[in-house]
Parts: C-alpha cells; structure tokens; sequence
C-alpha cells in the first residue's frame, strides 16, 4: 500500500496559485505535487459552501473507488479548487481536479475493473463524475504492464499541471488513496 509522508499545504503566493516551488533547502519536497493529508486538505479548502459541496463529493468519489476495490495509489488534485480564484477572481471552483494514479488489485485485471465499475470509469470521452460528483476524474494505471506507458502518462500529467495555460509554473496537491483519513476528513465538513 502506498504511504505518503505529509508536509502543510504552502500558502497561495500573489497571483492565488500554490507555489511551484518550496524555496527551502531542508524540505523533502522541492516541488509539486505536494503530498498531503486528505484531512489537512479539507481543512484548508472547506471555506465556502461551495467548496463543501465539491469536497464532498470528492469523497463520494473516493469511496466508489474505494468499493471497486481501488486501495492502493495516490490522487493528485489540482485546478481551480486548489487555487484562490475568490479573492483574484470573486468566483468559487466549479469542480475538483483529479487524477488518481492506482495499482489494480491483486486477482483483478484492468479490464474487469473497467467493465466492473462502468459508472465511475465510464467509457471513451464519457465522465460522469463531473456531473455526479463535481470531480474532472482521469486515472493512471500504475500496474498496466507498460512502463513505457505509465512514465509517459507521468510525466505528461505532471508536466501539465505544474504550468497554468500561460506557461507559469504553479503547484499542485497528492493525497493517498487508501481509505483510513476518508471518515475524519468527512466529519470536517
């Protein structure tokens, strides 16, 4: 099972982003994603009523994950619930951004999982957790055979979401997908 060591969420800098970088030597982590707490996430973006409402949903999320037996992997979360739009912009997020990075379970191949679970997967340029959950889901196969294909995806996702759409590099957030934290993060709320 995968075990992050956490570190505190950094605070926003000037523009409302995670800053892409620590700045300080003695840190484990010198850039993103930032691994974190799911409780220590909730705590700091539960602000608003809107903010609840994607959490939770986030945690629906996690826990359709959780009953289809994914267990083991991270989640990486990004987009405009990590960033400050309200104070740059006066708008809430519209959603989470997430890409959980898993390994399939034991005995279970990747195609039964997929076939197992249609509504949480759903099938090419099918998401429904947007609109169930308020989560923009994309998953990772950390165990699909294919190194080539797993480094690939890697790098291209952290490539993306350490840079906005203008090129500025900003940070992002990685929370463990077990389920231990999920019933303390949804008491927070």
């Amino acid at each position: 099972m995968t075990t992050l060591r956490t570190i505190n969420i950094p605070d926003w800098d000037a523009e409302g982003y995670l800053p892409a970088l620590l700045g300080h030597e003695t840190m484990e982590v010198s850039h993103p994603p930032y691994p974190v707490s799911l409780t220590d996430l909730v705590r700091r973006f539960r602000g608003s009523d809107r903010r609840r409402e994607i959490l939770s949903g986030f945690l629906g999320f996690r826990a359709n994950l959780h009953h289809a037996g994914l267990n083991d992997g991270i989640q990486w979360i990004n987009g405009s619930f990590v960033n400050d739009k309200m104070s740059q912009k006066g708008e809430e997020p519209g959603d989470i951004d997430v890409i959980t990075l898993f390994n399939v379970p034991p005995g279970v191949t990747q195609q039964q999982l997929l076939t197992g679970s249609p509504e949480l997967f759903g099938g090419p340029g099918v998401n429904r957790n947007k609109e169930l959950f308020d989560v923009d889901s994309y998953f990772v196969s950390l165990n699909s055979g294919s190194v080539s294909y797993t480094t690939k995806s890697i790098a291209f996702w952290n490539n993306l979401w350490y840079h906005t759409k203008e090129g500025r590099r900003k940070g992002f957030l990685s929370v463990d997908l077990a389920p231990n934290e999920d019933q303390d993060a949804a008491n927070l709320l």
